[in-house]
């Protein structure tokens, strides 16, 4: 099998984020394991790492000359975007759990809250991609619902962890 690869800037590095946020992922999991799984916030955010870049499979695939079938180009997006949500919630819960003191637990609510958010983008994603009308809306409203909402309380979390220490 010859296989004939034309690099330009977009693959090399869509194929060096996607090594490198790898790299992270399983060093961070390296690192939850080295201290006996009990460091919670290490293996949260090595898991939304993952999460990150998880989208670029298929194209790196296809840019290294695999045939990639895909039906729809909806059914791909339905899920990896709310999986791409999925991962910032935990990066968020992982800032949370570094907060508190070792004894203190986060509230289930808290847990139940999330949940029902990430499920809620599922559900949206899906609607989203199957509407036929007011696909922009429904893009902007997404993005300010899901993804926003959930970098202003990353924000707030690292600023409230900054001023406590």
């Amino acid at each position: 099998m010859n296989l004939s690869i034309d690099w330009n800037t977009t693959e090399l590095l869509a194929i060096a984020g996607f090594a490198l946020g790898l790299i992270c992922s399983l060093f961070l999991f390296y690192v939850w394991i080295k201290y006996h799984r009990n460091r919670s916030h290490i293996l949260l955010w090595s898991g939304g790492l993952t999460l990150f870049y998880i989208f670029l499979i298929p194209f790196i695939w296809a840019n290294l000359g695999i045939n990639v079938v895909l039906d729809k180009w909806t059914n791909f997006f339905i899920f990896t975007i709310p999986l791409i949500f999925l991962g910032w919630v935990l990066v968020y819960l992982g800032i949370i759990r570094v907060k508190l003191p070792l004894a203190r637990k986060i509230p289930t609510i808290y847990y139940s809250l999330l949940f029902f958010w990430v499920l809620s983008s599922f559900f949206f994603y899906a609607i989203r991609f199957y509407s036929s009308g007011y696909q922009q809306l429904l893009s902007i409203i997404g993005i300010a619902v899901f993804f926003i909402a959930i970098h202003i309380l990353i924000l707030l979390a690292l600023l409230d962890w900054i001023k406590k220490n």
